[in-house]
């Protein structure tokens, strides 16, 4: 089958096949590279020979060489060195050079990760992790200032926005909300030991 290439050194090195490039310097260096999709300038504009990739937005999956199996939309979303089966959508969501296995849905959702299997939905959620893994943050600014925390899980708007310890589980808005280095925690319902910081 055929490349389609619309755009200024769209898809400008390729040697193989089934590539769609639409876009100022989309896939330009993409030589070996199969089955991806990149829409707009610069998308996936250092992609190899990774293949079965998906990245929709300007700089979206930028700097990302050999690696496959990632879905990326977004201004400048997933744009440091990721690995591989990573689901991204938000501008500048999972920004780092982040690991596998990730999802980051929502603007700057996991911005400087650079962990893997974590999952981050919501305005900011996650926002200042880096290395802590596995964590589940559901809902804005939700588990926002976490940065190695652990094993954690926050569902509500700011639901454990302040934390930085592991193994705390809070459901509900403001729930755990100042919650810094306490663990083990519970919370569920609404502004649920919102004040707890240390126990």
């Amino acid at each position: 089958t055929t490349n389609v290439a619309v755009g200024y050194n769209a898809l400008g090195k390729a040697t193989v096949s089934e590539n769609t490039a639409a876009g100022h310097n989309a896939l330009d260096v993409n030589t070996t590279g199969a089955s991806n999709t990149a829409v707009d300038n610069d998308a996936m504009g250092a992609n190899i020979d990774g293949s079965y990739n998906t990245a929709i937005g300007y700089s979206a999956l930028l700097s990302t060489t050999n690696v496959s199996q990632n879905t990326v939309v977004g201004y400048i979303a997933a744009s440091g060195a990721l690995s591989s089966n990573n689901a991204v959508a938000g501008e500048r969501a999972l920004n780092a050079a982040a690991g596998a296995n990730n999802v980051a849905m929502g603007y700057r959702a996991l911005l400087s990760s650079t962990s893997a299997n974590n999952t981050a939905v919501g305005y900011r959620a996650m926002h200042t992790n880096t290395s802590g893994t596995p964590n589940v943050a559901v809902g804005y600014d939700s588990l926002l200032t976490n940065l190695t925390g652990a094993n954690s899980v926050a569902v509500g708007t700011r639901a454990l926005t302040l934390n930085t310890a592991s193994n705390n589980t809070a459901v509900g808005t403001y729930a755990l909300y100042n919650t810094s280095s306490g663990t083990p925690n519970t919370a569920v319902g609404y502004n649920a030991l919102a004040a707890n910081q240390t126990i």
